[in-house]
């Protein structure tokens, strides 16, 4: 499983300061950290205001000064190019919906500057709530990705995990949600095209809501469970050595089912 740092977001206070002041330590900082914890790409989380547009080429800089690594991009509405570019080889372009506009753009940008894409399985005003819906947008991807000639290999897709929300007469409460549904929208979303299609989920999304004390373990168990569902990519909080531990285990696993897929060798994953 490749984990993908969390931790370079706008909606944290000392990122989005250091983003205001462009205070170059700090970002550095944020990145060399969680690559020592165990992430193997990192996620640079923005939006897509316009804000996003003039700070991204110099996060990515910022985050280039210390490593190499596959970095996570937002789907900013300028200056993506810019940045793309100064990311080089191994990018993606996070945070896609699958609305047919918005996939030609990106689909282009990507193409041209040789990223990756990451797809959200949602529309505008759309949240698929069954099996039936998700498999049904992902197929909507795919075709559009046929036919604008993208490569199947340089998509991954999002069922987007969330929690429940649930009206009660009190008003409405958060509640745990029903993991079987993304359990099974993975396996079958990996399944599609001859199994070429990779799947990605942001892990902090399942808690979003919850109370701080079940985060640590609800957290592990769906992170387990989808993982045994052939999730490939995670992004996640690298600061907690139990969830960093658990995604480089079910790594090893498949690397030792799928060898053939390229997955790091058992030596690689040593370490918190």
């Amino acid at each position: 499983m490749f984990i993908i740092g969390q931790g370079i977001n706008i909606l944290n206070k000392r990122i989005f300061e250091a983003i205001r002041d462009r205070d170059e330590g700090v970002i550095r900082a944020a990145a060399r950290r969680q690559l020592e914890r165990g992430a193997d790409g990192l996620d640079i989380c923005m939006g897509t205001g316009k804000g996003c547009s003039g700070a991204l080429p110099w996060l990515v800089e910022q985050v280039r000064s210390v490593s190499d690594c596959p970095l996570f991009l937002p789907p900013c509405p300028e200056g993506l190019s810019l940045s793309l570019e100064k990311a080089g080889k191994n990018s993606f372009i996070n945070c896609v919906t699958a609305d047919a506009r918005r996939l030609d753009s990106m689909f282009s940008a990507a193409g041209c500057l040789g990223a990756s894409l990451v797809v959200l399985l949602t529309r505008k005003g759309y949240l698929p709530s069954s099996l039936d819906e998700i498999c049904m947008v992902a197929e909507q991807v795919l075709e559009k990705a046929e036919k604008r000639r993208f490569p199947t290999e340089k998509l991954l897709l999002d069922p987007v995990l969330r929690p429940r929300t649930v009206c009660f007469s009190g008003g409405y409460e958060t509640i745990y949600p029903d993991i079987t549904l993304f359990m099974e929208a993975v396996y079958l979303i990996g399944r599609l095209r001859e199994k070429k299609v990779k799947t990605i989920v942001g892990l902090s999304n399942i808690t979003t809501g919850l109370p701080e004390n079940v985060h640590n373990r609800l957290q592990l168990q769906v992170l387990d469970l989808l993982g045994m569902a052939g999730l490939d990519y995670v992004i996640m909080h690298t600061g907690d050595r139990d969830l960093v531990r658990a995604a480089r285990m079910e790594r090893l696993r498949k690397w030792e089912k799928y060898p053939v897929m390229g997955w790091p060798l058992a030596e690689e994953l040593e370490g918190p």
